[in-house]
């Protein structure tokens, strides 16, 4: 548990991989490094059965987050607290994981990761902050996912948004991906994927969140709604697939934009693997997407899959395989993500 700095108020983090550092000026945030040791994966994030219960188990949890909105923008001019990971992860789905790895929380805690997990209704919700309450700190995002385009869990993201108990809204967008009836683009499919959307965009811009997107086969209708996004905090682009200058295109219109890359660049994706070597090192952040896009044992095509889900191991991996593409040591790049995840989420954190 967190304690309180006496007389203060302020919680001061947890003995162990991180460190608790209170300042009275603002200061650009510089962790201390130490390195231990998509296109989406075509069976994405969302399991497609749908859940009859558990909306209702959405209730407290997030112990990360603020009220967006609320106007108290202490980090501006009093003391804070910030919690310095040795690695982040922008996008992982802790209720998915734990399926294909119980033990996960070990190595969440004992890598010093920081991570925003990935949730879409409230039974999923509820098992994540099960299973990471007892691990390390970590943020929360909820969105309608398009693979599943309803609202049947609108009143639980709204709700959440409202108490302030999420760091981010998504991930969301638009999925074209596969011959299935429901993933096929038509003007009925685009319409219904437009209205969940739209939604979560507009509830986004009402809470001040980030927004995690998802987006397969449709980079047409991304770039549409670049002007609308690029009001939000942050717009994180998850498992970005596209190349590099589609991405310098879509930053030029977005400056906020941040390009979230995993074992795609592991596993020979050209066009992400470009970007990752062109974009700006500010606009970059690295993800898991545990445990849906397993890794490669090299970018060779062909190459076998060192196991058949991914996980927190694996960010060292795909760190040093960006700096490689970019050129640089694996440390440099990491103490920069982890200040761009911080860059996004720092103001989610007490």
């Amino acid at each position: 548990m967190a304690r309180l700095a006496r007389g203060t108020g302020i919680r001061l983090g947890r003995q162990g991989p991180f460190s608790a550092q209170i300042s009275l000026t603002r200061r650009r945030w510089r962790p201390p490094w130490t390195i231990h040791a998509c296109p989406c994966y075509p069976e994405c994030p969302l399991r497609r059965r749908r859940r009859s219960q558990g909306s209702d188990q959405a209730g407290t949890g997030s112990r990360l987050v603020r009220r967006p909105g609320d106007g108290n923008r202490r980090q501006e001019s009093l003391e804070r607290t910030l919690i310095r990971p040795l690695l982040t992860d922008a996008h992982f789905h802790a209720d998915d994981l734990a399926l294909e790895q119980p033990s996960f929380a070990e190595d969440y805690r004992a890598l010093g990761v920081l991570g925003l997990a990935s949730v879409h209704d409230g039974v999923g919700l509820a098992t994540t902050r099960t299973i990471l309450d007892g691990a390390s700190p970590y943020l929360i995002s909820f969105g309608l996912h398009p693979q599943l385009p309803v609202m049947d869990e609108a009143d639980t993201l709204s709700g959440l948004a409202a108490r302030g108990e999420l760091a981010a809204i998504g991930e969301c967008g638009f999925d074209f991906f596969g011959d299935s009836p429901d993933r096929i683009r038509t003007p009925d499919n685009e319409k219904n994927q437009r209205a969940v959307f739209e939604f979560q965009l507009e509830l986004a811009g009402q809470r001040d969140l980030p927004l995690v997107l998802h987006f397969r086969k449709a980079n047409d209708l991304l770039f549409s709604y670049a002007r609308r996004m690029s009001r939000l905090p942050a717009v994180i682009i998850h498992s970005w697939p596209g190349p590099a200058n589609e991405a310098m295109d879509f930053l030029h219109r977005c400056p906020r934009a941040k390009f979230s890359f995993g074992t795609g660049v592991l596993n020979g994706n050209k066009k992400s693997r470009s970007s990752a070597a062109a974009l700006p090192a500010t606009a970059i952040l690295v993800e898991t997407d545990a445990p849906f896009q397993p890794p490669r044992a090299s970018p060779e095509p062909g190459a076998p899959l060192t196991r058949a889900y991914s996980t927190f191991t694996d960010l060292p991996r795909i760190i040093s395989g960006i700096a490689g593409l970019r050129g640089i040591t694996p440390e440099a790049l990491s103490e920069q993500v982890n200040e761009n995840f911080m860059e996004v989420f720092g103001n989610a954190l007490r």
